[in-house]
């Protein structure tokens, strides 16, 4: 699962739930560029950005899919744009 924070989260909001969630499943928490402890944005962060970021850190971290994205608040909407611009295999 890859937990998305909302707009003005981070990874440290969801720190109460991803160990709950990660006691049956493996869990994917992170910080969009420019958020918590990622590096600043070096291009305008929108929806397809965001998605691209994602798949790429999935990518290095070697995390197959397929992916269960859970999206909290405005988070839910990149994990939105982020499956519509994936392929279902």
């Amino acid at each position: 699962m890859v937990n998305e924070p909302g707009a003005g989260l981070t990874s440290s909001d969801l720190a109460l739930i991803a160990p709950k969630v990660a006691q049956d499943t493996r869990v994917c928490v992170y910080d969009r560029a420019g958020r918590g402890w990622s590096d600043p944005a070096t291009v305008p962060q929108d929806g397809a950005r965001i998605a691209a970021d994602l798949h790429t850190l999935l990518q290095r971290g070697d995390e197959p899919g397929p992916y269960v994205l859970a999206g909290h608040s405005f988070g839910g909407l990149y994990a939105l744009t982020f499956a519509a611009s994936r392929p279902l295999r």
